[in-house]
């Protein structure tokens, strides 16, 4: 008999290889309680659904891409990886992202992109660009026919006129919107006298935003060697072309006003250097 025995942290680490291997990740509904956040910042709570419960872990790395505020005794949709804990023989829910649950799958999707796209380097500052000081020409992706491309127009005139205006029209709603806007930006990147290049438009619903949020978008964002400027009018959470980009504005025309010197200053300064050489 004994030689068929096996130590128990032999029999615990074949349970914990079998449930791991067996359920990988999962998305759960249920009643969040016993919240608690330790020193470390990790927080941990417990799903339940009438008598059945099981213990979460929500580690400190990954709530970084969750900007959800957990409360006691509310419904919740958890996504995450099923682990063993040997010591104490316990299952535990490694949680990955934290959503209402009235938000519903397609705000899930959308983190859990967020998350990948954040482990990926996506959003790292190394692909940030600086804004040209006197830029000459700047493109915009924009609809040809919505009121992004005049706001625009109109900054730029009154705040630095000898700067040019390349638009590289695009759909900005809509089916494949984001393959549209991708193909307007690969035409500006073509052209080396832009300088930089503002993607946007006017303000939407959170369906509006679903083109900017196209992993093909984040990826030739960070592939320009331009500085990009993401100016989507929204009052929702940051876009992935807002976290991809090297500057988020909220409205076209703050894009503008950010990129764009204002003349009156610009002389101002010349005048104020001329002063000092002639003293």
């Amino acid at each position: 008999m004994h030689d068929i025995a096996v130590p128990v942290s032999i029999l615990l680490k074949d349970i914990k290889n079998a449930v791991e291997g067996a359920f990988s990740f999962v998305a759960v509904t249920g009643e969040l309680t016993n919240l608690s956040k330790a020193y470390s910042g990790h927080t941990y709570f417990t799903l339940k659904e009438g008598d059945a419960q099981i213990k979460c872990a929500f580690f400190k790395n990954q709530q970084k891409m969750n900007a959800v505020e957990l409360k006691e005794d509310t419904q919740y949709i958890v996504y995450g990886r099923v682990s063993v804990y040997e010591p104490r023989s316990e299952i535990t829910l490694i949680v990955n992202l934290v959503i209402p649950y009235g938000e519903g799958m397609a705000a899930m999707k959308l983190k859990m992109l967020k998350e990948k796209l954040f482990k990926e380097g996506v959003f790292d500052q190394s692909h940030k660009k600086l804004l040209p000081p006197f830029p000459q020409t700047v493109g915009v992706v924009t609809s040809e026919s919505g009121a992004a491309i005049h706001d625009i127009i109109k900054v730029a005139r009154k705040r630095f006129p000898p700067a040019g205006i390349v638009l590289s029209p695009s759909t900005v709603q809509g089916r494949n919107a984001d393959r549209s806007i991708v193909s307007a930006l690969e035409r500006l990147i073509s052209r080396d006298e832009i300088d930089v290049i503002i993607i946007g438009r006017g303000g939407g619903s959170k369906e509006d935003m679903e083109p900017f949020n196209s992993e093909m978008l984040a990826y030739a964002v960070i592939k320009c060697e331009k500085p990009i400027v993401s100016a989507v009018g929204h009052e929702t959470d940051s876009t992935i072309l807002d976290l991809a980009a090297s500057y988020s504005v909220s409205t076209p025309t703050a894009a503008a006003e950010l990129i764009f010197p204002d003349k009156i200053e610009v002389m101002g300064n010349i005048g104020a250097l001329l002063f000092q050489m002639d003293s």
